[in-house]
């Protein structure tokens, strides 16, 4: 069980168009799988205990395909520790494929 099964409440993250949120997320999807293009972040979250952990939901797509998917990413950012994210989870949700996302 990690802390942040422990603390609970999270805090809605009000600007999804943020710069910043939007270069992470890609560096951590990168990661995960290099060919992932974000074309939108459609939800996200924040929970502080032993450092700040990201809940966010995204549509993506792999390039070069055109068929979209909405995915499911959280990480954890210590930068106390480590430069590079922690505790990464990624994977696809069952539900909203379509190809052409416009």
């Amino acid at each position: 069980q990690s802390v942040f099964d422990i603390l609970g409440d999270t805090t809605r993250i009000e600007n999804l168009e943020d710069k910043n949120l939007k270069r992470t997320v890609a560096n951590v999807v990168s990661t995960q799988k290099s060919n992932m293009e974000i074309i939108r972040i459609t939800s996200g979250k924040i929970q502080v205990g032993h450092g700040k952990k990201y809940i966010i939901k995204f549509i993506g797509r792999v390039r070069p395909s055109n068929e979209w998917q909405f995915y499911y990413l959280s990480y954890v950012l210590r930068p106390w520790l480590s430069d590079n994210p922690q505790d990464v989870e990624f994977k696809p949700l069952p539900y909203g494929k379509s190809r052409n996302f416009k």
